[in-house]
């Protein structure tokens, strides 16, 4: 979903949009912000090639750094977030090509396989406890 449709789909007040991909349900916020109500991306194997496992998935993730921030346009205040040229750094595949936005429903991903690595971590420090 481009960021033209996004902008389309929340000038027209639409509650559902579908392209390639992913799938937007949601209505029109406060201000003209896109809210929604689900975020479904295609995800099935016989639509991929190359996969490959995410490796030190936790140490990227503890490089991370999560901020709340303003927006210089006044939009919104104490928003949470990212900074995507600091995410660029770490883990440039969640980053848009114009290194202007973070692909928040990717970072998923990311994150089971760092619990998993934390769970590896306890049952390895329980096993010699115990």
């Amino acid at each position: 979903l481009s960021a033209a449709e996004i902008r389309s789909t929340a000038s027209t007040g639409s509650s559902s949009t579908s392209t390639g991909s992913l799938v937007v349900t949601g209505g029109v916020g406060i201000g003209g912000q896109l809210t929604a109500v689900t975020i479904v991306e295609t995800s099935s194997i016989a639509l991929k090639e190359n996969v490959q496992p995410i490796e030190n998935a936790l140490e990227k993730i503890v490089q991370l750094a999560g901020v709340i921030y303003d927006r210089k346009d006044g939009s919104s205040t104490s928003e949470p977030g990212l900074i995507a040229e600091d995410v660029k750094k770490v883990i440039p595949e969640l980053v848009t090509d114009n290194s202007e936005s973070v692909y928040y429903t990717k970072i998923g991903a990311y994150l089971i396989e760092a619990i998993k690595s934390l769970k590896e971590d306890i049952d390895t420090v329980k096993q010699k406890l115990g």
